[in-house]
């Protein structure tokens, strides 16, 4: 299980190097008037999904002992 974990951490990771990467190749001006439509808004669903991931571990794990 330890394993299964150090993956899904490594991709999480990946994905914020990447956003990371977009956010400054777009540049301060694309922050201050709103962005490129599709710079912000997969991130934001990005972080729903972890929230849920993270709230779906949390409850197993409760569960489970």
């Amino acid at each position: 299980m330890h394993k299964i974990f150090k993956i899904i951490a490594a991709v999480l990771s990946l994905f914020g190097i990447i956003s990371l990467v977009r956010i400054i190749a777009a540049g301060d001006e694309a922050m201050e008037t709103g962005g490129e439509a599709g710079l912000f808004e997969p991130m934001a669903y990005s972080a729903y999904v972890i929230l849920g991931l993270v709230v779906a571990f949390v409850l197993f794990l409760f569960y489970k002992i």
